[in-house]
């Protein structure tokens, strides 16, 4: 109702509004109102609303009130209102109202922005006004924007402003961007500005943007970024176009950059070919030689083995055994194996190497535990004792709710190291104390192969999880209550009102 009344009887008569917020006995009541008359004070007289900002105590309300009152002024009259901020502010107040203003009048005239913010080369976001300014002056005429830069700026000012600008003239006008880029001195700001180009140029015409590529003065790591950023355009458009055009392209094949440059594209299309045409990318993956082949025989397996493992396993159980990508791509299926058909790839982990087996196996018992948790921990008892084994058992006990206090306890015993064992223990116990912390601190206390120093910080994982909250306490099944705590316990009350078990000591 305040507000109603505020913005209703200003916009009639705005001094007979101020008076009566004013006049108000309640602060809150009084700081509203005059927030809201001021504000709407400025729609038909912004310079009267900003000498009447003052009025407003609370300088959130304030600020807020100052933004519209300005938005409103700058329409009007910018340079009267730029003139009350430069007088009227100070401090933040003024760095917000100065940058409002700027931005607004550049929206009308770059030019007279800028000329305003040359005018106050030690204000506080100087810079920034700056940038502002240029940044939305490209949106609209991009080639402008550079020029002034270049008339009116040096040093770091210069290469950001003209670096804000040119990738705007990039977007608009890939080939004015081209021809400009051209002119810079060599320097990493010229090199990433190439990529930029051929990245705007592609997405009109792949081959006028490689053909430039190729004849622009740059190192070849340049060069290298910039094809990479065509031909990942193209793969994602035409993939079976991209593996012809990758043999044309001139890559640096002199240099191990160059070389693997060649071989992460082609990796790509391989793997974008052999979502549609499984053989067709496989045979192009073929053709191919050094390390561009294998990474592209690799990759079109495991985008094949994603959809068809059965396929993908035939086609690498056919391979020599010397080929150097057969066992990248024999992990690969094996793992692709283990996100769908687990008992399958516990069969094939003879064919892996002894690392790639123990990623296998946790990743085999990762998915085939939420599957089938009986025969997954099963399989994971017959596994011999090793690094392998602990992840495969931590995978199990991560399962929250599959096994029984004792039955997982017996299964944190199987683990090979103390640490990997105290990693179970402390899964273990925290799943147990959100529901039974008396029998989570039972076990904890009772555990042979638990140092002191392990027991005391699984016994603050109890008492942390009965003061989140819990799931409750069922120490009445085992006849325990706040009047009868086990030996060595006593009860408390948490900021909740819970029930906590603590130790007497």
């Amino acid at each position: 109702a305040l507000t109603c009344i505020a913005c209703d009887w200003a916009d009639a008569d705005p001094q007979g509004a101020l008076a009566w917020a004013n006049g108000l006995s309640n602060p809150a009541d009084r700081d509203t109102a005059l927030y809201n008359a001021v504000r709407h004070v400025s729609t038909s007289d912004p310079a009267a609303a900003a000498s009447d900002l003052k009025m407003i105590p609370d300088v959130n309300q304030r600020n807020q009130a100052m933004n519209d009152v300005l938005g409103r002024w700058v329409d009007q009259d910018p340079a009267a209102a730029l003139k009350w901020v430069q007088t009227n502010t100070t401090g933040t107040a003024q760095t917000m109202a100065m940058t409002q203003v700027i931005n607004n009048i550049a929206q009308i005239d770059p030019v007279s922005a800028l000329g305003v913010i040359q005018q106050m080369p030690d204000a506080a976001n100087y810079n920034n006004m700056v940038f502002q300014t240029i940044n939305s002056w490209s949106q609209s005429d991009p080639a402008a924007a550079l020029a002034w830069a270049n008339s009116n700026l040096s040093g770091n000012d210069l290469i950001t402003a003209t670096g804000v600008a040119v990738r705007q003239l990039i977007n608009v006008n890939p080939a004015a961007g081209a021809q400009y880029v051209t002119t810079l001195p060599d320097g990493q700001n010229r090199n990433n500005l190439i990529s930029q180009v051929a990245n705007s140029m592609a997405r009109e015409d792949m081959s006028g943007a490689l053909n430039w590529i190729n004849s622009v003065d740059a190192n070849a790591t340049t060069r290298d970024n910039a094809i990479n950023q065509v031909m990942n355009q193209l793969t994602q458009v035409d993939p079976q176009q991209a593996s012809q055009v990758l043999q044309t392209v001139n890559f640096d094949m002199s240099t191990p950059a160059g070389q693997n440059a060649y071989a992460n594209v082609a990796s790509q299309i391989a793997t974008s070919l052999a979502q549609t045409d499984p053989d067709g990318a496989l045979t192009w993956a073929e053709s191919l030689s050094g390390t561009a082949r294998n990474n592209a025989m690799g990759s079109a397996i495991n985008s094949i083995a994603n959809s068809d493992p059965d396929t993908a396993w035939n086609y690498v159980q056919n391979l020599p055994a010397d080929d150097p990508s057969r066992a990248a791509m024999v992990n690969n299926v094996v793992n692709a194996y283990a996100r769908q058909d687990p008992a399958t790839a516990v069969s094939l982990l003879g064919d892996l190497t002894p690392a790639q087996q123990q990623n296998a196996i946790g990743q085999i018992s990762n998915n085939w535990v939420r599957q089938d948790p009986y025969a997954a921990s099963q399989w994971i008892s017959t596994l011999p004792t090793s690094a392998a084994k602990d992840t495969a058992v931590q995978n199990m006990l991560n399962s929250q709710g599959q096994y029984d206090l004792t039955t997982s306890l017996q299964w944190v015993n199987t683990m090979s190291t103390p640490a990997a064992q105290m990693r179970g223990y402390t899964t273990v116990i925290q799943q147990t104390a959100r529901t039974d912390p008396v029998a989570a601190q039972s076990a904890v206390d009772s555990a042979s192969n638990l140092t002191d120093a392990q027991k005391t910080q699984l016994s603050q994982i109890i008492q942390r999880a009965q003061a989140q909250g819990g799931g409750g306490m069922n120490s009445v099944d085992y006849g325990y209550g706040p009047d009868n705590a086990p030996p060595g316990y006593h009860f408390e009350y948490n900021s909740n009102g819970q029930q906590m078990l603590i130790r007497d000591n």
